[in-house]
């Protein structure tokens, strides 16, 4: 079952007037068992109230120590699917793109960044390398799994439908002849009040004050009702009622069997054993499969969300200019407080000198302190207006922007149908590939590529191939109403010629899954047990086994409210506790905005290091041989597609690379277009690739975009200040330099006052180069004037001081 069905079986609780119902016990002889089981499981649905208990484990036999061959057969690669072995197509291709661009590593420089792109593509190859660094990471990974062999995990609870409520206690118990360790985690969510509570402190003590150790704490999400007030409850249960039947429905006869009771389930009170064997891969394709059929139905009947409620909602959010803004004023304040930045040191002990210095030049007395402050109250509101101006302005494009992007719905995308029929195609436009993956999730390249690499797939990826190959024979059958388990079974058996030759890709090592459900007397599932057995051949077998009981049906263990009443917010457990900010941090997001945790998660993610070293190189090697910021452009596209597109890489030729990357450098670079005949092979070159549209555009196109830039400024930058060193040779005259160069982008100054500022910036040079030396002293100032006073400006100190100490040590 997907996560979402998990999170949303939670949800359920707020199903209003659910009424009590008893599972008949005088089942017909010929009622098959499937059935009876699946009536069994749907009475938890069925009854106002149930407790339940049980325990899990997880065993594994990884080994760090080698890296696994690879047993199945590939006519195309026989070499290892390790850490250190990139994909031989995938190499030889990123070689001749390479050479294309004329961008050069040694041996060593390429051997790394093989290895850099097999972390990116193979999930465990960090396992695999070598030496130091391969030692301690195979050390916490083999510490990691010892551990988690050892713990025993358990937990209790109990679920009121009618009063929206439901509790779960988990337990942890790790027992060694030295070390005996039982911790529990009682957690409560409630759909009245919109709270969720729980009680930390056993696994996070340092965590909670001493006076809150043994209360509950709570986080509200009562700003999210809106989205739980949406969701048809009744429908949800039924639809999940469905996914529960859907096994036993396509079950083939000896996968679905009774079980002998034992002695001690006899006594126990249970009337039935009924056992499913499948695996994991099937469940996957099947379940997914009821999914697809069912999306229209989940979308417009089960969630039915107000579009228009909707953006009134993100319209009454913040801005993203306020959280910049906010964002930057917190972090101003932390700097100022951190003594550790020796900028901002050296900026106080300047700044106070000159600040006393110009007070003796003046002889200021009280009144005139008191203008000074009026003074700067003036300007700080001057200040504060303008910065009100600027996020009113940031405010006004963004809107303008999210009304462009709103209202440009791309009428050039492809439909769904279309996509499917390019899956066939002998040569796709790579603009169609990313428009079907973007806008109708739907991989056209994965079925062909999948063939050709079948042993890098990592797993439930050829699970998900083979699901979306079956896809297209179920569209027509998407509709609104509810395609029960028993209408599924008839159109997987109308389609079963068809199907039969794609599952059997899924092979035959498959991952198997056993569940036993053991009926009552009135046929309700009283026991629940499952093994699940997965298989990898890069780092061994991971087992899962847990079993779970279920009973008091209608008359489920009553919820201490007290206990709820008395319970204080995530900020009043915390604090005064050693990590009352980390817990703010973690927790916090929980009872926000759903636009503020999803303006925060929605950043864009960080590119491993490692990685983004080369793409850095590449860009700055191409741009100092070419002078070309679209050749620039080229060689990191080259990178960065093969690290995260690599089927793309795959599938097209490097000089066809060579031609999407040339269009993608226009589209996103700041350069102009060629003229005359280049302009038009330019055209044609969109043309033929199908990248004429903002939706025919890979979203990493931008990024790349980002990366060439932020390359070429360094370039830039560094040659800059190799001219600053060898014209100026010391760094008190080339702070004098930048000074003035950073206060006049900042500051409009008139011709007099230009030689004032090479005046102030001379002395505030020889006071950045004693006070490095540790001899700043009112000497350092000497030359300041009374007419240099308007020409300090801190934040122009502190940067240039932090630039200066940058590139010339």
């Amino acid at each position: 079952m997907r996560l979402k069905y998990i999170t949303l079986c939670l949800l359920g609780l707020s199903i209003s007037g659910c009424t009590q119902h008893v599972i008949k016990s005088n089942a017909s002889s010929d009622q098959q068992l499937g059935q009876q089981a699946t009536h069994g499981l749907n009475a938890m649905f069925e009854n106002a109230s149930y407790d339940f208990k049980g325990q899990f484990s997880i065993q594994s036999d990884f080994n760090f120590n080698e890296s696994k061959p690879n047993t199945q057969s590939n006519s195309k690669s026989n070499v290892q699917s390790n850490g250190t072995n990139l994909d031989p197509e995938l190499k030889k291709q990123l070689d001749q793109l390479l050479k294309n661009q004329k961008i050069s590593f040694t041996a060593k420089e390429k051997q790394a960044l093989y290895d850099a792109l097999a972390r990116e593509q193979n999930p465990y190859a960090s396992l695999y390398g070598s030496g130091e660094s391969r030692s301690a990471k195979v050390q916490i990974a083999e510490s990691l799994v010892n551990l988690l062999n050892d713990l025993q995990f358990s937990y209790q609870g109990s679920v009121h439908f009618r009063q929206k409520l439901a509790a779960l206690t988990l337990q942890l118990s790790y027992q060694k002849p030295t070390l005996q360790v039982q911790a529990q985690l009682p957690m409560v969510v409630d759909f009245n009040d919109y709270k969720f509570y729980t009680n930390y402190f056993a696994f996070m003590p340092f965590m909670v004050n001493r006076e809150s150790q043994d209360r509950f704490a709570y986080i509200d999400f009562s700003k999210h009702k809106e989205a739980f007030g949406n969701i048809d409850f009744k429908k949800f249960a039924e639809y999940l009622k469905q996914m529960n039947a859907l096994p036993y429905a396509l079950a083939e006869p000896n996968q679905v069997h009774s079980v002998d009771l034992s002695k001690s389930e006899k006594e126990a009170g249970l009337s039935k054993k009924i056992r499913y064997m499948g695996d994991l891969e099937t469940a996957q394709v099947q379940l997914g499969l009821f999914e697809y059929v069912n999306k229209l139905h989940y979308t417009q009947q089960i969630q039915a969300f107000d579009a228009e409620s909707l953006i009134e909602d993100a319209a009454k959010t913040p801005s993203a200019a306020d959280e910049t803004m906010q964002a930057a004023k917190e972090a101003e304040s932390a700097a100022s407080s951190a003594s550790e930045d020796p900028a901002y040191d050296s900026l106080e002990r300047v700044s106070h000198l000159v600040n006393q210095k110009m007070q003796n030049l003046r002889g200021y007395g009280q009144s005139d302190e008191q203008d000074i402050v009026v003074d700067a109250a003036a300007d700080a509101t001057v200040d504060a207006a303008a910065d009100v101006a600027y996020a009113q302005a940031a405010t006004e494009d963004a809107d303008e922007t999210a009304t462009e992007v709103s209202a440009s719905v791309a009428p050039n995308t492809l439909s769904e149908e279309a996509c499917d029929a390019l899956i066939n195609s002998k040569s796709i436009p790579i603009g169609k590939v990313t428009a079907c993956r973007d806008y109708q999730d739907i991989d056209v390249l994965a079925p062909k590529v999948t063939n050709q690499s079948v042993d890098e797939e990592t797993f439930g990826q050829v699970a998900t191939n083979v699901l979306e190959e079956l896809k297209p024979l179920f569209t027509a059958y998407q509709t609104e109403q509810l395609v029960d388990a028993q209408s599924f079974k008839q159109l997987w058996q109308k389609h079963q010629a068809e199907i039969t030759p794609i599952m059997a890709q899924l092979g035959s090592e498959r991952s198997p899954f056993v569940m036993d459900v053991g009926l009552d007397q009135k046929g309700r599932a009283q026991n629940m047990d499952y093994n699940i057995v997965i298989s990898d051949e890069q780092i061994g077998k991971l087992q899962i086994k847990s079993t779970n009981q279920v009973f008091n049906y209608g008359s489920a263990t009553a919820i201490d409210r007290q206990a709820l009443r008395n319970a204080k917010s995530i900020e009043e457990v915390s604090k005064g506790s050693l990590l009352e900010n980390v817990v703010k941090g973690m927790l916090g997001p929980l009872g926000a905005d759903s636009s503020s945790v999803e303006s925060a998660s929605s950043s864009t993610t960080e590119l491993p290091k490692a990685i983004s070293d080369y793409y850095q190189q590449a860009a700055q090697q191409s741009y100092a041989r070419q002078h070309s910021e679209v050749k620039a452009y080229q060689a990191v596209f080259a990178l960065m597609f093969a690290a995260q597109r690599p089927e793309y890489i795959r599938y097209y030729s490097s000089a066809t690379i060579n031609e999407i990357s040339e269009v993608y450098a226009y589209e996103f670079m700041d350069v102009a277009e060629p003229k005359g005949a280049a302009l038009k092979r330019l055209n044609q070159l969109r043309q033929k690739h199908a990248l004429q549209h903002e939706q025919d555009f890979d979203e990493l196109g931008e990024s790349i975009a980002n990366i060439v830039n932020d390359a070429l400024e360094d370039v830039q930058e560094n040659q800059q200040w190799k001219d600053l060193a060898k014209k100026y040779k010391t760094k008190q005259a080339v702070f004098a330099q930048v000074y003035q160069d950073k206060f006049t982008n900042t500051y409009e100054i008139d011709q007099e006052q230009t030689a004032y500022l090479t005046q102030s910036a001379q002395v505030f040079a020889k006071a950045f180069a004693d006070d490095l030396k540790g001899q700043l002293t009112e000497k350092s100032l000497q030359g300041l004037k009374l007419e240099h006073d308007d020409f300090f400006s801190d934040s122009t100190y502190y940067e240039t001081y932090k630039a200066v100490q940058k590139h010339m040590n």
